[in-house]
């Protein structure tokens, strides 16, 4: 394993290079130049509080995580939307911060975690707003700064502050030709900073045949990059694992498909690796990343043909889950209540339907709280909270640190503050069902490979035309409930064997436990949540707790 591990706490430390008085994961840039240890230590020798330290950040950008030394206190701070990995921290026993949660939870009174943690994990697959099952411990957050004071006796101080959050406009874009070119200039900022980043290291791309792939190896083109490898797997459509490789090609990428089974899936959910791994990142704290991320990493070493190091890229990006989460209902008006946003993210994120029945008023609540959501609030700042809450869950998933340990750095264009500030400037119909990420990718498409067809679509671009007419009119939710209840019908019909290999995703279950616990409506991260709670140290606070679930 190669990522280093940072204990700080009363009396000790490790992982602070003792001559800058730094630790830095990930790549951080100030004023958009890259910046290395030692010019580093340079520009923060004189911060000595707090708001020093966050006028810093305020000029930052990356994917980092960042702690400075100054005696016997620390400031720290993830990147704007991303961080390299998580950092834990306490003010029990003296005060404490890590990468490592599992280490932090040993150095505190073992607490037995509440019911109503618990609900948030298992409905979720995380504990959002920068809570853990453990009372005493939080996760720093992206786009907060903290100041550590640790000491022998008593409890250490940490004090915080939110050095970014995205920009809610009350004047969104309203002009295509005008949002189209200001998504182009961030994207094009955000490819000329990886490149910097990458210096000739191979690059390796998950590739499907849908839009955020597609648009992530556009770039990747456009922006000349070399050494470029590209996998697929075989659980795709086979018509868009097909397209992966006829993009590959066209491009000069060196393309793989990759067999995924759900045996494969239940193998790397048993391994070693995974259960070391999975704990030293503060899964069991916190999230759970699931087996998929880890067999990504492990196909990837397995190629023969591919490289044992190098950056790695994924296409997530918010216009999906956003333009995706938010109701049509959103749109032709000037505000949103408070119980229509935290619905948008039950729905969007939820895994069980019957937990949710069960503790919705709650989970509402929580939802309100930790976005600070006002009884009613503008269109645009709704949709705002809801990038929020994205931000927070993909980067409780620490899978950029379980890419450190394969030896691997992992980026995410999508998710960079350039992209982010670009894409809350956007109307809300242009972000609805992602319109303008889809346009524009498709305008580069038909540019760079003669309009070679998106996902499942015809090359003529009739299927993605029908489904944004069908997106975008009346019969969106009569569309969706219909295809609900067919998949509902589908998975239900399969005997549990058939189930797991349609899908793998949760082949980590045996069969049999599908056929116990499986109703047909639980998120496979449902299960994973279980599991979660199942191997952490810590105890619930009442047994009643299995009742609910």
């Amino acid at each position: 394993m190669s990522r280093r591990t940072i204990t700080i706490g009363p009396g000790s430390q490790t992982g602070v290079d003792p001559e800058t008085e730094i630790y830095l994961s990930g790549e951080l840039f100030h004023n958009g130049s890259p910046v290395i240890r030692e010019r580093l230590r340079y520009k923060l020798k004189k911060i000595d509080s707090l708001d020093q330290f966050r006028t810093f950040l305020q000029k930052c950008a990356g994917e980092y995580t960042l702690v400075v030394k100054r005696d016997n206190e620390y400031f720290a701070a993830l990147g704007p939307t991303r961080s390299a990995e998580s950092l834990f921290y306490s003010t029990t026993n003296g005060g404490y911060l890590s990468n490592d949660y599992g280490w932090v939870e040993r150095q505190l009174p073992s607490r037995p975690y509440s019911e109503s943690i618990a609900n948030q994990f298992l409905l979720f697959g995380y504990i959002p707003g920068g809570r853990t099952l453990h009372d005493d411990i939080f996760r720093l957050r992206p786009g907060t700064a903290l100041h550590l004071s640790t000491n022998e006796v008593g409890s250490g101080k940490v004090s915080l502050t939110e050095y970014y959050t995205p920009t809610i406009v009350t004047k969104p874009i309203t002009d295509r030709s005008e949002a189209e070119s200001k998504l182009e200039v961030a994207l094009n900022k955000v490819f000329g900073r990886i490149k910097q980043i990458v210096k000739g290291r191979p690059i390796i791309l998950k590739l499907s045949g849908g839009y955020d792939s597609r648009l992530c190896s556009l770039m990747i083109y456009k922006h000349k990059f070399k050494n470029v490898y590209a996998f697929t797997k075989n659980t795709q459509d086979p018509g868009d694992t097909e397209l992966a490789k006829k993009v590959s090609n066209s491009f000069g990428f060196k393309w793989c498909g990759v067999e995924y089974s759900a045996e494969d899936y239940r193998d790397v959910y048993e391994s070693d690796f995974w259960h070391q791994g999975n704990n030293l990142v503060g899964t069991y704290g916190q999230a759970s990343p699931g087996p998929e991320f880890f067999l990504d990493l492990q196909k990837i070493v397995e190629l023969d043909d591919f490289p044992n190091s190098g950056v790695i890229l994924r296409g997530a990006t918010p216009a999906d889950s956003i333009g995706n989460s938010f109701p049509g209902s959103f749109l032709d008006r000037n505000f949103v209540s408070k119980d229509e946003v935290e619905n948008a993210i039950l729905d969007k994120y939820q895994t069980n339907p019957n937990l949710r029945r069960d503790n919705e008023a709650k989970m509402q609540k929580e939802i309100g709280n930790i976005l600070n959501l006002p009884d009613s609030l503008g269109t645009n700042a709704a949709i705002g909270k809801l990038i929020q809450w994205y931000l927070d869950y993909h980067d409780a998933k620490p899978k950029n640190a379980i890419s450190l340990e394969y030896g691997y750095v992992s980026l995410t264009p999508f998710h960079s503050r350039d992209f982010i500030e670009v894409f809350n400037k956007m109307a809300p119909e242009m972000k609805y069902q992602r319109e303008i990420f889809e346009s524009y990718t498709e305008k580069l498409n038909n540019k760079h490979l003669g309009g070679l067809p998106i996902g499942q679509d015809t090359q003529d671009g009739s299927v993605n035309t029908i489904k944004r007419y069908v997106a975008n009119s009346r019969f969106r939710s009569v569309a969706k409930s219909s295809k609900d209840f067919v998949e509902g019908i589908t998975r239900t019909s399969m005997t549990p064997e058939e189930f797991r290999e349609k899908n793998p995703e949760y082949g980590f279950m045996p069969a049999d436990r599908i056929a116990h616990e499986f109703t047909g409506d639980e998120s496979h991260k449902y299960f994973l949540a279980i599991d979660e709670l199942a191997r952490s140290r810590l105890e619930p606070k009442n047994e009643p707790l299995s009742d609910n679930c």
